[in-house]
């Protein structure tokens, strides 16, 4: 769910379709957002456990694109660039 500040009701921006293993669900445990070098939100990191993957979820997608697989993840962390690049995650 993304919620803008005073917002009295938020908006589903990734999953939303029930607990599951196809790129339109999730059983998650942590996310990150993923910012551009301006610093704007432009997707999320999601360390999916239950499905032992990480997604990449853009603003705007039906699914999540799969990055990593067949691991075990329950937390994640991104290490930046000075200049707003991702350098790790």
């Amino acid at each position: 769910m993304y919620w803008k500040q005073g917002a009295s009701e938020g908006k589903v921006v990734a999953g939303g379709n029930g607990q599951g293993d196809a790129l339109n669900q999730l059983m998650a445990t942590d996310f990150c957002l993923d910012k551009d070098s301006k610093g704007k939100t432009i997707g999320f990191y999601i360390a999916d456990a239950q499905n032992k993957r990480i997604l990449h979820w853009e603003l705007g997608a039906t699914e999540g694109e799969v990055v990593e697989s067949d691991i075990d993840v329950a937390f994640l962390y991104k290490d930046t660039n000075t200049d707003g690049t991702t350098r790790g995650l």
